[in-house]
């Protein structure tokens, strides 16, 4: 799967005449991979409201969200889910023989990471 990357990012990159191309190659990559912009979070704006999408959120909207976050932290569901990353964390590092097998199993583990933390901050928005 790498190899694809490497092949697709150098195509791109020649396509857009190199390097120096840089923003041009930022949102040619963008479009490719419809990535996520910053607005299209849930973010905390200038004027202190919750936004969604860029649109911000109402007082209940946000409480529910927090009441969400809460119950599946709590949940027997969640229990599982991070057993389960974690086993499959630690059989991709007792499998590992390379560099990038090493790599892909802390990625993982580290995208567990993120959701959790995300789920934390939802759980203690003021």
């Amino acid at each position: 799967m790498r190899k694809f990357f490497t092949k697709l990012r150098r195509f791109v990159i020649k396509q857009l005449g190199g390097y120096h191309e840089g923003e041009i190659l930022r949102e040619a990559m963008e479009d490719i991979y419809t990535l996520v912009r910053a607005d299209d979070i849930l973010k905390r704006d200038e004027n202190g409201n919750i936004t969604l999408e860029g649109k911000p959120l109402i007082k209940g909207q946000v409480e529910g969200l927090k009441e969400q976050a809460d119950a599946f932290l709590k949940s027997q569901l969640n229990k599982i889910l991070d057993r389960e990353f974690k086993h499959h964390v630690n059989l991709q590092l007792r499998k590992a023989t390379t560099t990038e097998q090493l790599e892909n199993a802390k990625l993982l583990e580290y995208t567990w990471d993120v959701v959790k933390t995300i789920l934390k901050n939802i759980k203690n928005i003021q």
